[in-house]
């Protein structure tokens, strides 16, 4: 009996001896051993989508003002009255004086005051309140009054003068005026209406048989003939020389005259037309008011 107990105590004191070396080994692991940190998941990059970057913000821009419409142009003819300052003129037009200002190019050189003068203005709205128009000038001419036969009937009409490459003249507003080709038509080209005349100054000491060749030569088709004074139109009486013909239904003339010393050759292109009477009536008196003039255009 006593041998069974220290048998079994024996047995006993081994299982716990067993027991405490396993709990032992398991509290080392856990407290000593370092546990092996999982794996860290790596970023998934798609190659398809890319990261969306955040809107950036869009520079302010101020307003812009909308441009101010194309103002209309209005002619008239009236009366210089002087100049207020160095950039506002008055100007008396249908019984009224009225303050211009000059724009940009525009001048009162050579005009005297209480003169005839033409002049082109628009309205412009002045900047703030564009309820208030400013008047500004953008054409300051000379202008005369002609007495002239218009379709045989007695008139009187203003013309402004105009300035040409060596010369001025005094243009009605019936007619078209080119400066730089010096020439002056009346009514539309592409409706048939072939009314033109040309001016050019002549070199001094021109002679007139040659230029009666040259004017043959380049209207040969037109057989000009010289025109009897008493039958050439008023202004052109005392003309050095005065050649006519017709082609197609126009006329032809080839005019020289001097006008301050100086030899001028209009070529005129007109016919028996009502129109190439009215252009003939204007155009003459046109012609016949030009000034030597020092400006080369």
């Amino acid at each position: 009996m006593k041998r069974k107990s220290k048998t079994f105590a024996l047995s006993s004191a081994v299982l716990m001896l067993m027991l405490a070396g396993c709990g032992a080994g398991n509290s080392e692991g856990a407290a000593g051993g370092e546990a092996s940190p999982a794996p860290e998941a790596s970023p998934v990059v798609s190659a398809s989508a890319s990261p969306t970057p955040a809107p950036s913000a869009e520079p302010s821009v101020a307003p812009t003002a909308a441009p101010l419409p194309e103002q209309a142009e209005h002619r008239k003819y009236g009366l210089y009255n002087g100049a207020a300052d160095p950039h506002t003129v008055e100007i008396q037009s249908d019984g009224q004086p009225q303050s211009y200002q000059l724009g940009e190019g525009v001048g009162t050189e050579g005009i005297d005051e209480g003169s005839e003068v033409f002049f082109i203005y628009k309205e412009q709205p002045v900047e703030g309140d564009a309820s208030v128009k400013q008047l500004v000038l953008t054409k300051l001419a000379k202008a005369k009054t002609f007495k002239l036969s218009v379709q045989n009937v007695p008139t009187e009409k203003p013309a402004a003068l105009m300035q040409g490459k060596g010369f001025g003249l005094y243009v009605f507003s019936a007619l078209d005026f080119d400066p730089e080709n010096g020439t002056l038509s009346f009514g539309d080209p592409a409706q048939g209406n072939n009314l033109q005349a040309s001016i050019a100054p002549l070199p001094s000491g021109f002679n007139t048989e040659d230029l009666r060749e040259e004017a043959r030569k380049e209207f040969k088709d037109a057989d000009l003939a010289d025109v009897p004074k008493e039958k050439r139109p008023e202004p052109f009486r005392d003309a050095a020389l005065f050649l006519e013909g017709s082609s197609d239904a126009h006329i032809k003339q080839f005019i020289v005259k001097e006008y301050g010393g100086q030899g001028f050759v209009f070529k005129v292109s007109t016919n028996e037309t009502e129109d190439g009477g009215i252009f003939s009536d204007y155009v003459y008196t046109s012609l016949d008011s030009l000034e030597r003039s020092s400006n080369p255009r």
